[in-house]
């Protein structure tokens, strides 16, 4: 098939039937910059894979077009009505959004980012598994949309209303949040029997089908609890994950050799935080040994952190140890969860 003697933009305009003819056949027609769309109405598009970049779609109306895969960069979406759409795989940064109308569309595995989403309605939408970051929610309504298994950060969610969301259909994973505007909107919508504040949370199917309770069991020294283990465990629990650590689990008259036992085969990962006085203490190095024989048997179990503590030192305690892929502690315990959850689903998705 020959190639279009039209640009992107005069071919677009020429209807879906000439872009859709022409655009796999010539892979310079999916790179679009500065198009101008705007007003416009796009109808059975097929977009798929294409790359756009400061474009104006300005109170356009799309409708069963395809954007499966492609990606949006600093584009003007205001004023937009989206109906059944596909925005699986899609990538979106710096999109304006505001005051839009999106119904029926898919945002599956979708990463959105830095979006200015205020103002809008949003209905009967999947973002299962979308990654959502810096989006600005405000004063938009979202109705009978599928939100299970997104990961959320740093968003205002402070809608006008919110309703009929599905957050934990049966053996999916729950939305995971971090670092929302968010905790008094939930409280409401708690309040209000929309959801269940205890279904925001990361879900493993292992923790189903299996005989796991915890998504992470935390070893640790007690010194180092008030400065960074009793704050990283309330910031992962926080993110939704179920968290073994030792001020959660434990009431008086517990037997502690049988709680951390319990804690480490009903674990699917152990995180060991590895400080000078860890290495000076009998339970931990306890616990980190059994850890060890975990992780021999089920392949990869161990995630440690070196807190305050260096890779020399590491060394002298255990080569092993120093030898491992091992996460730091800079300072920044939000960044250490996050990068605890990285780790999490890295080594989950290779298993």
């Amino acid at each position: 098939m020959p190639k279009s003697i039209f640009s992107s933009h005069e071919l677009i305009g020429r209807g879906p039937a000439e872009w859709n003819r022409y655009r796999s056949e010539d892979p310079t027609l999916c790179n679009i910059k500065e198009g101008d769309f705007s007003g416009r109405s796009f109808k059975g598009y097929n977009f798929q894979g294409v790359y756009f970049e400061k474009c104006n779609f300005f109170s356009s109306n799309l409708e069963s077009c395809d954007f499966s895969e492609s990606t949006l960069f600093d584009c003007n979406l205001a004023n937009i009505t989206l109906v059944n759409c596909s925005f699986f795989e899609a990538s979106f940064a710096c999109i304006s959004l505001p005051y839009s109308t999106v119904r029926n569309c898919q945002f599956t595995r979708a990463d959105l980012i830095g979006l200015e989403w205020q103002e809008s309605f949003i209905s009967c939408c999947d973002l299962r598994l979308a990654r959502i970051q810096d989006v600005n929610f405000s004063n938009s309504i979202m109705e009978s949309c599928k939100v299970y298994g997104a990961a959320v950060w740093s968003s205002n969610c402070s809608m006008k209303s919110c309703s009929s969301l599905i957050i934990t259909p049966d053996y999916e994973s729950p939305i995971i949040t971090r670092d929302l505007n968010l905790a008094q909107y939930t409280y409401l919508m708690h309040q209000r029997g929309i959801i269940n504040m205890h279904t925001i949370k990361m879900f493993d199917p292992r923790l189903v089908d299996q005989d796991f309770r915890y998504n992470l069991f935390i070893s640790h020294a007690s010194e180092d609890k008030a400065e960074f283990v009793g704050p990283l465990a309330n910031t992962l629990k926080g993110m939704g994950l179920d968290v073994w650590y030792d001020e959660f689990v434990l009431s008086a008259g517990d037997s502690l050799r049988t709680k951390i036992d319990e804690g480490l085969t009903q674990s699917i990962f152990g995180v060991v935080v590895l400080s000078r006085n860890f290495f000076q203490k009998k339970w931990p190095i306890a616990e980190l040994n059994a850890i060890f024989s975990m992780d021999l048997a089920r392949g990869r179990f161990l995630i440690p952190i070196w807190h305050n503590i260096t890779k020399d030192e590491v060394l002298r305690f255990s080569p092993l140890l120093a030898d491992r892929l091992s996460l730091v502690n800079r300072g920044d315990i939000n960044e250490v969860a996050v990068d605890i959850l990285k780790t999490y689903r890295r080594i989950s998705d290779a298993q």
